[in-house]
């Protein structure tokens, strides 16, 4: 049984997709501790997704799991997406790594390497970094909680500062029209920096996030350069980005990476 106070924070979720456990407080004249238990009653009903210090609707695509949380999901094919990527990087080149699960698998293959340099906007790659032979800039800024990213004017004036041969960026979702997208405005604003001062633009999407739209628009298709998948990605997909003249590589979950 939902309770009144429960179906006011779903009007209010419904009206304005995100609300924090504090606007509830407020709204509703009662404890952060209540509304928390609430919030809880009504995830456990599927009525709406909490996320940190707050909640969405179930259905809404500003939704955010946890990095931790999407770090399980679809493993295989996110590992066979960072073989193929690391496969794309040569000695002495300047990377920029995004935010996100499939860029940490990524940092995780790195070690082979001993005169490249990576920039990132991520505080857990730079931890999976830390112990690396090559030089590794952190870009600084404001840390988002629940993703550990950096953001913010600081973040984008020191992206905007330098060039990078290869930008390896994570999506939450792709669509053959509406281009790739993410789920905070502020990592998508980091994301156009790099995107900017990129030779080479590389979104990493494993075959889950084709069809998906997320909160906020990065690019459109044509500002990429490639796009590594895995080889459940479905042949449409992959045709339709080749034909728009988007280098295709797919990671072979099964084995090592294929690269085209």
């Amino acid at each position: 049984m939902i309770i009144a106070r429960q179906r006011a924070i779903l009007d209010i979720l419904a009206d304005n997709q995100l609300a924090t456990v504090e606007e509830l407080s407020i709204q509703l004249h009662v404890s952060e501790a209540t509304v928390r238990r609430d919030l809880m009653s009504l995830e456990n009903k599927g009525l709406i997704n909490r996320t940190w210090g707050g909640a969405t609707p179930a259905s809404s695509v500003a939704f955010e799991p946890f990095v931790h949380e999407r770090s399980k999901n679809n493993q295989a094919e996110k590992q066979a997406i960072a073989r193929t990527a690391v496969e794309m990087i040569q000695e002495g080149e300047v990377i920029a790594l995004d935010v996100g699960s499939t860029c940490m698998e990524v940092a995780k293959l790195l070690g082979r390497f001993r005169r490249i340099t990576v920039f990132t906007n991520s505080l857990l790659t730079a931890h999976i970094l830390g112990g690396s032979s090559f030089t590794v800039h952190v870009v600084g800024g404001r840390m988002r909680l629940g993703e550990f990213s950096l953001v913010g004017p600081v973040a984008r004036e020191n992206i905007q500062r330098f060039h990078y041969d290869k930008f390896f960026m994570g999506v939450a979702g792709f669509d053959l029209n509406q281009g790739p997208t993410d789920y905070n405005v502020d990592d998508v604003e980091v994301k156009q920096c790099f995107l900017e001062q990129a030779k080479q633009r590389i979104a990493l999407v494993d075959h889950s996030k084709f069809g998906r739209v997320s909160l906020a628009a990065i690019c459109g298709v044509s500002s990429l350069t490639d796009v590594i998948s895995d080889n459940h990605i479905a042949p449409d997909h992959r045709s339709e980005l080749e034909a728009r003249g988007i280098r295709v590589s797919i990671g072979d979950i099964n084995d090592e990476a294929v690269k085209k």
